[in-house]
């Protein structure tokens, strides 16, 4: 399989707590849910979901591999990540799934995780993320997330404190705001040039592939009305301007090889401002 080749160019885990079979697994239980969305076959509550374009596929993060292990070695019900990722988490109670390999776990996992779309349904036109009840299968086709990692505890079931028998929990890098889409309906991919998500894609069965991590957005909490400039942006713009104007007040900036300008008095300190149209 095509993917498969992809993802080992990228998987080099910091941490590797899951074998890389169970990687594998992880991975292609993932990529075959976006790769039927983006191919237009993916089920929802009555019939298939739109076709997606730009929809990437993901690559295994040992880094996310080990925040997902600090969730999961307490064997606790009350998991709770204050991250910013998002997370998905599948707790087992019934001791008779001690029998089941850990294949079988994650198999059950990802159904479960689904299954929300299926029984509730996504509808809106550009599908948009209005509905809480999909957040596990959100997190799984989010367009802007193509790196997760995850992890599977077996837990002490010797333990009548526990009834936890076991704890699969992935995180991925980048949680779906809701109110916004999550995902671009289109073709699915039949070239390379058809990924214009990240630099140096490739298109393979549908799924569009580059080494380039999709970052979460930063912060635009000062004028979020402005969607092309972030809070950082701003205070770099901010601090330079003003490092500038300190220098001409200190007399240190040269006009040519040899001659500096003359020192500024009452050059006062820069403030922003921001529009509120």
């Amino acid at each position: 399989m095509i993917l498969f080749a992809l993802w080992l160019l990228t998987y080099a885990p910091v941490y590797a707590v899951l074998s890389d079979e169970l990687v594998d697994h992880l991975i292609r239980g993932h990529n075959e849910i976006r790769g039927k969305l983006a191919n237009g076959t993916a089920l929802n509550n009555n019939g298939t979901l739109p076709s997606a374009r730009n929809m990437y596929d993901m690559m295994f993060s040992g880094e996310l591999e080990y925040e997902a292990e600090k969730l999961a070695v307490k064997c606790s019900s009350r998991v709770r990540h204050t991250g910013s990722e998002a997370v998905n988490i599948k707790i087992f109670n019934d001791r008779n799934l001690t029998s089941l390999d850990d294949a079988e776990l994650i198999e059950i996992a990802l159904d479960e995780w689904y299954a929300p779309v299926k029984k509730y349904g996504l509808h809106d036109k550009n599908n948009t993320y209005t509905d809480l009840r999909l957040e596990s299968f959100a997190n799984m086709i989010y367009f802007k997330n193509n790196h997760f990692g995850c992890t599977l505890n077996r837990c002490n079931t010797r333990s009548s404190r526990s009834p936890v028998v076991a704890i699969i929990v992935c995180v991925y890098l980048s949680a779906p705001i809701y109110g916004a889409p999550l995902y671009e309906s289109g073709n699915a991919c039949q070239n390379d040039s058809d990924c214009t998500l990240l630099p140096s894609s490739k298109c393979a069965e549908g799924l569009c592939w580059s080494h380039v991590v999709l970052t979460p957005p930063e912060p635009n909490d000062i004028c979020p009305q402005n969607v092309n400039m972030t809070d950082k942006l701003r205070k770099k713009f901010h601090n330079t301007h003003n490092n500038l104007r300190s220098k001409v007040a200190k007399g240190v900036v040269y006009f040519d090889e040899k001659r500096r300008l003359p020192p500024a008095g009452d050059m006062y300190y820069m403030v922003g401002t921001q529009a509120t149209h």
